[in-house]
């Protein structure tokens, strides 16, 4: 059958047909297939991206320091901020203020077996690791509370335990806070603090 034969009521049906199945398979001009490959970026307010490998990462990521004494582990969590380029003891920390020791969640110690620190015996458990940094003495403070944010529940009345401690001048700036626990003998041994060029250290004995 030939164009010319064709009356032009069929040949409008004819169009409206492959008009119709024009949209029912998207293959219209301007149609995009159902199975797109694009992909989205989510932007930070900052305006930082945070769809990489390395941006939209937390600034203080959580950590957890874990060391052995003589069978008695002590863990201690804790966010680890950076220096990034701040003056950070005398500036970002200030001097002769509790300090969180960390940011953002309060930092805790827990221990799995009982301990002597400073004269005094802790028995196994979790407790909240508190610092007053100084230009010249520092003050480790274990408190009953360790849930909360920064140091803004601290409670002197729920202290535990406090230790003067003497900071430690290093020669070699250390870039994001770190806490360790170190064996110094058959059942004692030390927990250090590091950050900037400073670090403070405190004795740990099992009972």
């Amino acid at each position: 059958m030939t164009e010319k034969s064709i009356s032009p009521s069929r040949r409008t049906l004819l169009w409206l047909v492959l008009i119709t199945a024009g949209f029912m398979t998207g293959c219209l001009p301007g149609s995009e297939p159902e199975n797109s490959n694009s992909t989205e970026t989510t932007v930070s307010s900052s305006g930082k991206e945070t769809g990489d490998d390395t941006a939209g990462k937390p600034l203080s990521p959580r950590k957890e320091a874990m060391g052995t004494i003589a069978g008695n582990t002590i863990t201690i969590d804790y966010s680890a901020p950076s220096k990034r380029g701040r003056l950070i003891f005398g500036g970002l920390v200030g001097f002769d203020r509790v300090w969180v020791t960390g940011a953002h969640k309060a930092t805790s110690i827990t221990f799995s077996e009982k301990v002597t620190i400073a004269g005094k015996e802790l028995e196994a458990g979790t407790y909240g690791l508190f610092t007053i940094p100084g230009e010249e003495q520092w003050t480790v403070i274990l408190n009953e509370n360790y849930q909360m944010h920064l140091a803004d529940d601290y409670d002197a009345n729920q202290d535990i335990v406090r230790i003067p401690v003497q900071p430690q001048r290093l020669s070699k700036v250390v870039e994001r806070l770190t806490f360790s626990i170190e064996e110094t003998g058959p059942e004692e041994g030390t927990v250090r603090i590091a950050w900037d060029d400073t670090a403070v250290s405190f004795s740990v004995k099992n009972v």
